[in-house]
Formats: C-alpha cells, sequence, structure tokens
C-alpha cells in the first residue's frame, strides 16, 4: 500500500548537512531511497540528510555513523 500513487509524498528535497557546511547541497529526488543513495555518495564528508516531501514537512532524517572509520550510515528515520 505504500506505494500506492494517491500515497505519494514526493517530490522530496534532499539536504545534506555536516562539519563541511552549514547547509549543504540540495537534490529534489522522486524516493526516499534514491535520497538515501545520493546522501551516501558524499561519504565522509556529509553527516545527515534531511529529506521533505513537497509541502515541507520532514519525512525522513539519514545520518551518518560518525564513530569508528565514518564510512557507516543509519537507516533513514523520522
Amino acid at each position: 500500500m505504500a506505494n500506492h500513487p494517491n500515497r505519494s509524498r514526493g517530490p522530496y528535497t534532499a539536504e545534506l548537512s555536516g562539519a563541511s557546511w552549514a547547509r549543504g547541497p540540495q537534490l529534489e529526488c522522486g524516493t526516499i531511497r534514491e535520497a538515501r543513495a545520493w546522501a551516501e555518495e558524499y561519504g565522509t564528508t556529509a553527516d545527515r540528510c534531511t529529506i521533505t516531501d513537497k509541502t515541507g514537512s520532514v519525512v525522513a532524517i539519514h545520518a551518518r555513523d560518525t564513530s569508528g572509520d565514518g564510512t557507516r550510515w543509519y537507516r533513514a528515520a523520522v
């Protein structure tokens, strides 16, 4: 039921943040999964990806585990 067209909250806007930026790059994408993959491409440069829906409501936050080598990302959650 999650993929039902009437339940879509997209397009989504993903915005990165981290020690390198107060406000980082943004991307408009069709799915939360696409936003997560985009954030992970930044490796250890980005610490967090805030994902909002078309109304501007935060639907997910995808954060990097900064302990250890810092390459692991936690699953996106609200």
